[in-house]
């Protein structure tokens, strides 16, 4: 696994590293370590972020802080993209930081810290950072005040302890739901599919993944539908209703949740990236 060092960033500004990463459908990030803190904020799709040994599902709105020496990388499946900006802090600049601008702040507070924003903040977040990105001569003090605000929001109303490893069941009916096959089937075909009582599933699914076993079903279907939208196929009714979704206002909400975008922006976003050269 790779080591990176701050200093050899390409790219970086004095004290801060700011990009944008996009990846396709089955791509990874280089898996890495490092010298230096980051934060990351999904803006579009849905992934997984691998932490440490564990595996957390993401989607738009995701806020994750990652510590000096974790082991990380990003990485999407078959029918999934993911879209996220990535601040890297060069660590003699974080220490002053976090040991003079902000002395309540103790690291630990939000190690391994991962947040879901509401779409609110999640847009309001976004703007700032693309703002940055366009103005990387920002003062200074611009940079400490944002920052300070996406530490704040980590460190608020932080969302229950997530992780931990799978069980052989769990892993082999999440696998299963990924390929596709019976997607369109009820939920409770999918919970009679996991071996368990479905309070059981629930409850390991929280505790694992963070999140509760119809959210794993739904951004599943999405990400049917997703791949069936960069196949060309242009009939979103008929295909949210082949992948379960009996309401299809539902499906729309669900979709743009979880996409950040409608069926129909979404797919003329990635014939639009299909035509730009990375």
């Amino acid at each position: 696994m790779q080591r990176l060092q701050f200093s050899r960033l390409p790219d970086r500004g004095t004290h801060h590293h700011l990009a944008v990463t996009r990846l396709g459908a089955n791509e990874v990030t280089l898996a890495h370590t490092h010298d230096f803190p980051e934060i990351f904020l999904v803006t579009r799709g849905h992934g997984i972020h691998w932490t440490n040994g564990r595996e957390l599902p993401v989607g738009r709105g995701e806020l994750a802080w990652v510590q000096p020496a974790d082991r990380h990388y990003y990485r999407t499946g078959a029918g999934s993209a993911l879209e996220l900006i990535n601040l890297a802090l060069d660590p003699a600049w974080w220490k002053r930081f976090s040991g003079l601008y902000q002395p309540r702040m103790a690291p630990r507070r939000i190690a391994d810290g991962h947040r879901r924003l509401g779409e609110s903040e999640t847009a309001e977040l976004e703007a700032i950072l693309d703002a940055w990105l366009t103005d990387q001569t920002n003062s200074n003090l611009r940079q400490l005040e944002v920052v300070a605000r996406l530490l704040r929001t980590l460190e608020t109303r932080p969302e229950a302890a997530r992780g931990g490893v799978a069980p052989d069941w769990l892993a082999k009916w999440r696998a299963e739901l990924a390929t596709g096959a019976n997607i369109g089937a009820p939920l409770s075909y999918w919970q009679k599919r996991s071996g368990r009582s479905p309070e059981h599933l629930a409850r390991t699914c929280r505790r694992v993944y963070g999140i509760v076993p119809t959210e794993l079903i739904s951004r599943a279907r999405v990400s049917w539908v997703q791949e069936r939208l960069r196949r060309g196929e242009d009939k979103v009714a008929a295909l949210a209703l082949e992948a379960g979704f009996q309401n299809l206002g539902y499906f729309y909400r669900t979709f743009r949740r979880i996409a950040g975008a409608t069926p129909r922006a979404w797919r003329r976003d990635q014939a639009r990236d299909a035509a730009v050269p990375r």
